[in-house]
């Protein structure tokens, strides 16, 4: 008779988890999403053997075939795309995106909201007064979705504000170049509405524009406010002024990769296909005369406003955004602002029916719907209170 024997194959397989997390630990921004990966890993007390994004060669056809438990992949790299939106294995993909233009793939996404974050930015330089506000960028960078994507908010913010909005797409230079090009970009601030405020989208160009407003003697902050975004723990050399920033919460984007991640291995439900994390405050420097103690839940609450008024929001929709109570809410944003949030939520709404009335043919009943009003007839009566005349009468008017 022959002997069966029991063989516990748990034994054979790795005790281990092997994830690969497919980012560069040398570019700032993935070092920090990583090191929130790695405290994950770390509060959680999950045994990991993990191959980073520099130690393997992502551009092979055949890194899928590497055996795997799991990978985070850098969706910003179309390569990356291609290689894994097929892919049997749980993949989470690292996308800064904004709401107005997210891309939809088979992997469930965590990224940066770049919408939030231009609106902090221009909520931000707006509490100082300014006039108009610049977008500075480099043409190299936009060639990275990160910042793409923020280009492309910052284009539909300016389509939603009514000041003078404008954009400065400069390059990278050499020794034979580089004083024609600062010209231009010095030409570009002097084009500007003083006082004005300039976002620039990667934080390491920021000295750039501070160097170029001290050259030709504007005052900063009073004159020309800066503002960028704070993606790194580096602190960048020669620069003249320490430079207000946007907190990018990269350390949270890496935790909720791997968080997403560990589900899909378990076969558990992701809660959401496209995560998008907002920022969490500001980082006062020397470029902007904001006032320390100005609430960051009126900030939010503003970013909040300006990205949802068009689908007819609610005041009480504006407080849960923040998760605090309405009467703490209305109290601290009357303080800061001297005006209710129903007053903002008016008139934002009424600023942008103004603006379609002017820069299309759409019909009035059109323009109600996509400025947030319930009905024509509403905005009819809106106008009549507030313009004193109708919507008809006052395209007539200013078009």
């Amino acid at each position: 008779m022959r002997k069966v024997i029991a063989v516990d194959t748990s034994k054979l397989l790795p005790t281990k988890l092997r994830l690969a997390v497919l980012l560069d630990p040398y570019f700032p921004s993935h070092a920090r999403i990583i090191k929130g990966i790695s405290q994950y890993l770390m509060r959680e007390e999950i045994e990991v053997d993990v191959v980073l994004g520099n130690e393997v060669n992502q551009q092979s056809p055949d890194i899928e075939d590497i055996w795997f438990d799991g990978i985070i992949a850098n969706y910003a790299d179309p390569l990356q795309v291609r290689a894994f939106e097929r892919s049997k294995l749980p993949i989470v993909a690292v996308l800064e995106q904004s709401e107005s233009m997210l891309q939809s793939f088979n992997a469930v996404s965590v990224g940066i909201n770049a919408g939030a974050c231009l609106d902090m930015a221009a909520d931000t330089l707006l509490s100082s007064g300014v006039k108009s506000i610049g977008c500075f960028e480099i043409l190299e960078d936009t060639r990275y979705q990160t910042y793409k994507s923020r280009v492309h908010a910052f284009n539909v913010l300016s389509q939603r504000l009514s000041l003078t909005m404008q954009s400065f797409c400069g390059v990278l230079t050499n020794f034979q170049t580089w004083k024609v090009e600062n010209q231009r970009l010095i030409d570009w601030i002097n084009s500007l509405p003083k006082p004005c405020g300039i976002i620039v989208l990667n934080e390491s160009r920021a000295r750039m524009v501070v160097d170029a407003c001290l050259s030709i003697g504007y005052l900063i902050p009073e004159e020309v406010s800066i503002i960028t975004f704070s993606e790194s723990e580096m602190e960048y050399s020669f620069n003249k002024r320490a430079v207000t920033s946007i907190k990018i919460p990269l350390l949270s984007v890496g935790e909720l990769c791997c968080e997403l991640l560990i589900r899909k291995i378990n076969r558990e439900r992701c809660p959401n296909k496209n995560n998008l994390i907002s920022p969490t405050g500001v980082i006062y420097g020397d470029t902007t005369n904001i006032d320390v103690s100005v609430d960051p839940i009126v900030l939010q609450v503003n970013s909040f406003i300006r990205e949802n008024f068009k689908k007819g929001i609610k005041v009480q929709q504006v407080v849960d955004s923040t998760g605090y109570s309405r009467t703490l809410i209305e109290r601290r944003y009357k303080e800061a602002m001297g005006y209710s949030i129903h007053k903002a939520l008016h008139d934002a709404k009424l600023e942008y029916a103004q603006k379609l009335l002017i820069s299309t043919n759409l019909s009035v009943g059109e323009i109600a719907k996509l400025s947030g009003y319930s009905s024509e007839e509403y905005l009819y009566r809106i106008f009549r209170t507030e313009v004193n005349m109708t919507p008809v009468d006052y395209r007539e008017k200013w078009k």
